[in-house]
């Protein structure tokens, strides 16, 4: 499965306004439909007399972006979106997470642990810590964006297309090259930290499906610094995430890829939708590309730190609501 992650927003809300809603996305594509997907969609781009270099998903009309998503309603493609309203948060409210979360990560640390195991660790603390509140909250919607598609793409495609889940190819949009070396960002402080949640939160996975293409992701071996440290699966086996994240990654300008194209249309539909800056007949269908997940169809992330959490009423909340009732369903009928 081919699959392309984007971000819209700023990932601050420096003019405190009253919504200011970031969102990391990925947009999963089996590669055995992804070049019919291209076609229709270079098609498209031809009808609005738009070249591909000229694209950009912010500007897009209802009926363009309403176009869009129909197309790849057509195909088994799946959309996760991860956001965050920073009008509900305040600077220090993210730098209580960020020291709280650098913290958790050494509380269980003993003599017992390897040397190798303790210096991951430490190292995995230190980026942490350094992140500017802006990177971290950017940092925290990508790690659960990611554990969120390997979840449901591994229960999805399992029923329908096991072959897909035998490569994993990442493709990343650089257009933050500058303000961070995302290639470096990507290979160590992601590939750690999904390491370090699979050892803990083994993936959910479904009784009867098809994992045979998927084997090859998992270690019947448990390297000796990860003893006593991790939760095996029902099969014994440690799946091998950063083979996962590392093995096929990529970073490309979205002029060049007509993938990352499509996200970008799609994270700026939703943020647009949120903002009351697109009306409903340009995102209405959005959900038909999102598994449904219940609560956590579009997940939301909170930052706060006290243990009762702040309920606010936005006003996009019908917006989640709609987008959530016209999820697909994860079972294969």
């Amino acid at each position: 499965m081919n699959i392309y992650i984007d971000e819209s927003g700023i990932f601050s809300n420096p003019e405190s306004k009253k919504v200011a809603i970031s969102c990391v996305a990925g947009l999963i594509i089996p590669e055995t439909q992804q070049e019919r997907i291209f076609e229709e969609y270079e098609s498209i781009l031809k009808l609005w007399n738009i070249t591909k270099d000229e694209l950009k998903g912010a500007s897009l009309k209802e009926l363009q972006v309403a176009r869009v998503i129909e197309l790849l309603r057509n195909y088994d493609v799946l959309l996760e979106i991860v956001g965050i309203d920073l009008s509900l948060h305040n600077d220090s409210d993210i730098s209580k997470h960020k020291e709280l979360q650098a913290d958790k990560l050494t509380a269980n640390l003993t003599s017992q642990h390897s040397k190798e195991s303790i210096e991951n660790t430490l190292r995995l603390q230190g980026i942490l810590k350094n992140l500017s509140n802006q990177l971290y909250v950017q940092s925290v919607l990508t790690f659960q964006l990611i554990q969120s598609i390997l979840n449901t793409s591994t229960l999805y495609y399992c029923q329908r297309y096991p072959p897909e889940l035998g490569a994993f190819n990442w493709i990343v949009d650089a257009k933050d090259i500058k303000r961070i070396s995302y290639e470096d960002y990507w290979s160590t402080t992601v590939a750690m930290y999904l390491q370090s949640i699979s050892m803990k939160q083994p993936l959910l996975s479904l009784e009867g499906g098809d994992y045979s293409y998927f084997k090859r992701f998992y270690k019947a071996e448990v390297p000796e610094y990860l003893k006593g440290v991790i939760v095996k699966n029902d099969n014994e086996l440690l799946l091998d995430a950063t083979m996962i994240l590392r093995e096929s990654l990529i970073f490309k300008n979205s002029n060049s890829d007509m993938g990352l194209q499509l996200i970008d249309i799609l994270a700026n539909t939703f943020c647009r939708a949120i903002k009351n800056n697109l009306q409903i007949n340009g995102w209405d269908k959005l959900g038909n590309l999102i598994v449904n997940k219940n609560a956590d169809t579009i997940k939301l992330v909170s930052l706060f730190t006290q243990s009762g959490e702040r309920r606010i009423k936005v006003p996009y909340a019908n917006v989640i609501k709609h987008i959530s009732r016209n999820s697909k369903s994860l079972w294969k009928k």
